[in-house]
């Protein structure tokens, strides 16, 4: 093991370690990188209230993963904190479209879906499909987002603290001119 020492041996063949002992990876500096998003999951998800009840509101969840290359890495950066590339990933929680019974999408319910999908490149048309469980809703269809993997991005790394430790998170995102 080259980032932590051995503390001991266990009957099964393995190896415990004390997690005091392991290196911390350093987190890339904040500045602009060029990623490509890898991977995105789609899931319509029920919203709940303060006490944790389902409302019967219903939203579609999307999870963005990015992979900034080490080609984009600064030359001071050690390689070894991620030799296979930086994995980043953002949630984003996309209302869906109430159309009141007719075929209009509010603007309201249009508005978070044109930020988060401008901010990510995309050029097509915004489609959407009826719910079937709720009547006058409609939903983003998983084809339309899925033409986003793939695709080259700028994020804006950004640092925060966790219990004593920097660490690198999402600060912008903007699609590739």
């Amino acid at each position: 093991m080259e980032n932590a020492k051995m503390s001991e041996i266990v009957e099964d063949g393995g190896f415990a370690v004390n997690i005091d002992e392991i290196e911390s990876i350093d987190p890339l500096p904040k500045q602009t990188f060029r990623a490509i998003i890898e991977g995105l999951t789609v899931k319509e998800v029920e919203r709940k209230d303060k006490e944790g009840e389902p409302t019967g509101e219903f939203v579609t969840k999307v999870m963005v993963g990015y992979r900034i290359p080490t080609s984009e890495y600064p030359p001071n950066y050690d390689i070894e904190n991620a030799p296979e590339g930086v994995k980043l990933y953002t949630n984003f929680a996309g209302q869906d479209v109430d159309c009141g019974g007719g075929a209009t999408p509010t603007r309201r319910g249009m508005a978070r879906w044109k930020v988060f999908l401008k901010q990510h490149g995309y050029k097509g048309e915004l489609r959407f499909k009826p719910r079937e469980d709720l009547d006058g809703k409609w939903s983003v269809t998983d084809d339309c987002l899925q033409t986003l993997d793939g695709t080259a991005v700028l994020l804006t790394i950004a640092h925060h603290k966790y219990q004593g430790e920097t660490r690198q998170q999402i600060g912008t995102i903007k699609p590739v001119d």
